[in-house]
């Protein structure tokens, strides 16, 4: 099976509105999106390789719109369930679960990736990182990312002047 075999959900129920709201950007932002990273709930309904005894099995990353709705901030819907639960491969019913809710940001020819855990955007957590405004003034063909969590705050505390935030926030819809 592969990225290719399957099915986008016609009837996906969980849906999320993800806020990104981007503080003391270096430059103008050119493009902001979004994907949902998907994995299998449970491996055993992908074929084995017959040599390895591996399941290879695909983590498709259905895309989701985020439009600009205020200087630096931008809104979307996110689907948790946006893959067709089925059996694909004729060994039981494959469970698509979240892994991970990745926002891009493009700013100059630097790109900047955060994002929620499945966890976190159940809970309606405010996530995202912090990146150093240094390395995105540095040369760009030789460019390197490097994000601080906002958990590790000690840097961007004593430095502020020196930092970006790219921030997620997720809120369940019809709650």
């Amino acid at each position: 099976m592969d990225d290719s075999d399957i099915k986008q959900n016609p009837h996906p129920k969980q849906a999320y509105e993800i806020t990104v709201r981007m503080e003391n950007v270096p430059d103008p932002v050119k493009a902001v999106t979004g994907s949902t990273l998907m994995e299998l709930a449970d491996t055993d309904c992908v074929p084995q390789d017959p040599v390895s005894g591996a399941r290879p099995y695909p983590t498709p990353a259905p895309a989701f719109e985020l439009r600009q709705v205020q200087p630096n901030v931008y809104r979307g819907i996110a689907y948790l369930d946006p893959l067709l639960d089925e059996d694909y491969s004729g060994l039981g019913v494959c469970h698509w679960r979240l892994n991970m809710l990745n926002i891009r940001v493009d700013i100059g020819k630097a790109g900047y990736v955060t994002g929620l855990t499945l966890d976190e955007v159940k809970a309606g957590s405010e996530g995202g990182s912090f990146f150093r405004d240094l390395f995105y003034k540095g040369d760009p063909e030789h460019w390197i990312a490097m994000s601080w969590p906002t958990d590790h705050l000690q840097d961007v505390q004593a430095h502020p002047e020196q930092f970006f935030a790219i921030k997620v926030a997720a809120k369940e819809l019809g709650k």
